[in-house]
C-alpha cells in the first residue's frame, strides 16, 4: 500500500503535526514499513506517531534504534535518541548519546545544550557550566544565546564565581553596544549583584536600542514586576508601545497589565489600539475582554457608542 499521491502523503504529515490521525492512516504507515523496512524515512514518522500520537516512548526507543542501524553515521539521529532518552529518564544513556552526536561532527549547539541540561539536573554544576560555555560559543541566534548566557550567570553565581562575569558581560556589551541583549542581561545581572545604578543604566540603553525589538520592552516589563516595580514596568511598555506602533504582543501585555490592576480606563485605550491591530483575528474574543473593560468602568454608554 502507500499513498495515491503527495498531496496524500501532506495531508498525512499535516495530520500528524495536529496528533490527529486516524487508525486508517497509520495502517498505510505501517504496510508501507512492512513493503520497504529499510526505509529510514518511513521509521521517522512511525517513531514521530508512537511519541506523539499514540505516547508509546519505549516502542519510539525502538523505531529510533531501527533508524541508528540504518544510518550509523548519521549525528541527527543520535540527537533524536538523546531527545527520547531524556524524556525516558536514562540521563546516562542520554549524555553518552547526544556525545557521540558530536563525535560524529555535530557543531551547533544544540547537543551541548541539552549535555548542560542534563549535567545541571544531575547535580554536576562544574560540568555543566562548561558545556554552557561550549554551546555559547557556537550559538548563533540572539534569542539562543541570551537562554545561554543566563545559565551561564545562573552557575556563576552558585559556583561564587561573579567577578569575573562582571568583566565578560563588560566585554560583551562594549563588542556588541547596538545590539539590546547584551546591555539587557548584563542589567538584570547587575541588579541580582545589588549595583541598581548600573543595572539601571544598562537596562534603560537596552531599551533605548532596541528600536522595533518590541520583545525586550515585554522582558523588561516582566523583568520589573517580578521585582515588585510596576512603575517601571508601566515605563517600559509605554516606551514599547511607542516604538512599536503595530505591536499586538505589546497591546496585549499592556492591556494585561492594566486590567488585572483594575485601571480599566488605560486598559480600555489600549484595548482599542490592540482591536487595531487585528485585522480579523480573534476579533470576537477581544471585544468581549473590552466589553467587559468598559463595564467594570462603569462606561456602558461609552461602549454602545464605540462597538
Amino acid at each position: 500500500a502507500e499513498w495515491e499521491s503527495r498531496s496524500a502523503r501532506d495531508r498525512f504529515l499535516g495530520d500528524l503535526t495536529a496528533k490527529r490521525l486516524d487508525p486508517s492512516a497509520i495502517a498505510v504507515l505501517d504496510a508501507q514499513l512492512r513493503e520497504h523496512p529499510d526505509s529510514g524515512g518511513l521509521h521517522v514518522l512511525r517513531e514521530q506517531i508512537y511519541q506523539r500520537v499514540e505516547n508509546n516512548l519505549p516502542a519510539a526507543l525502538e523505531e529510533r534504534r531501527k533508524i541508528i542501524e540504518l544510518a550509523p553515521e548519521n549525528q541527527s539521529a543520535y540527537l533524536g535518541l538523546g531527545d527520547l532518552l531524556t524524556a525516558a529518564g536514562k540521563r546516562e544513556e542520554a549524555l553518552a548519546a547526544y556525545q557521540t552526536c558530536r563525535d560524529l561532527g555535530n557543531t551547533t549547539s544544540a547537543p551541548l545544550t541539552r549535555e548542560a541540561d542534563l549535567h545541571r539536573e544531575l547535580g554536576h554544576p562544574d560540568k555543566a557550566l562548561e558545556c554552557y560555555e561550549a554551546a555559547l560559543e557556537r550559538a548563533t541566534q540572539p534569542g539562543e544565546r541570551a537562554k545561554l548566557w543566563q545559565e551561564i550567570i545562573a552557575l556563576n553565581q552558585q559556583l561564587g564565581r561573579t567577578e569575573a562575569l562582571r568583566k565578560r558581560l563588560d566585554e560583551w556589551v562594549g563588542s556588541e553596544p547596538g545590539t539590546p541583549t547584551p546591555w539587557l542581561i548584563r542589567g538584570q545581572f547587575l541588579w541580582k549583584q545589588g549595583e541598581r545604578e548600573a543595572s539601571q543604566a544598562s537596562l534603560d540603553k537596552a531599551l533605548e536600542v532596541a528600536g522595533k525589538e518590541a520583545s525586550v520592552a515585554r522582558e523588561l516589563a516582566r523583568f520589573y514586576l517580578a521585582q515588585a516595580d510596576e512603575g517601571r514596568a508601566e515605563a517600559a511598555l509605554l516606551a514599547g508601545m511607542k516604538a512599536n506602533p503595530r505591536s499586538f504582543d505589546l497591546y496585549r501585555e499592556a492591556f494585561d497589565f492594566y486590567r488585572d490592576r483594575q485601571m480599566y480606563d488605560r486598559a480600555i485605550d489600549v484595548g482599542k489600539l490592540l482591536l487595531a491591530t487585528l485585522d480579523g483575528r480573534d476579533r470576537a474574543s477581544w471585544d468581549h475582554q473590552l466589553r467587559l473593560c468598559f463595564g467594570k468602568a462603569g462606561r456602558a454608554q461609552a461602549a454602545v457608542e464605540y462597538f
